[in-house]
């Protein structure tokens, strides 16, 4: 082992909570890291495992389009850790902001990713304060 690596093994145990962070019938979420303004989550559906990273845009953000206020960025965190996601409205259907933002996902992942967001992480996250993890 070198420094690195048991440098980051601290500041895992420090900032990662989990395991079992808040699931019933081992579905829900695994780990939890950060806040309002950006917070990792790893998700436990009934058929796939998700890391989630979700950041939250200044309010009068536009890229090609405005995605300020009522806007997140979400990203998945696949494999050799590479990113993929986007902005979605709050506004508007979660899962069809889904399938717009993940469109190489299967309909039964993007439905379990929504069934999560639903039943977990949207109450988690709004309870969330802009500055310390919970």
């Amino acid at each position: 082992m070198n420094n690195h690596d048991d440098l980051q093994r601290l500041l895992k145990k420090e900032y990662l909570l989990g395991p079992d962070y808040k699931k019933k019938n081992q579905i829900g979420i695994q780990f939890f890291s950060g806040n309002k303004v950006s917070a990792f989550y790893e998700l436990w559906g009934e058929k796939e495992i998700f890391r989630l990273l979700i950041m939250r845009p200044s309010t009068n953000l536009f890229t090609s389009k405005f995605v300020g206020k009522n806007h997140l960025l979400i990203m998945l965190i696949v494999e050799d850790d590479q990113m993929v996601g986007g902005f979605i409205s709050l506004q508007e259907s979660f899962l069809d902001q889904l399938t717009l933002v993940f469109p190489n996902l299967a309909d039964r992942s993007l439905k379990e990713l929504e069934e999560l967001w639903a039943n977990f992480v949207k109450e988690h996250y709004s309870n969330l304060s802009g500055e310390d993890a919970e």
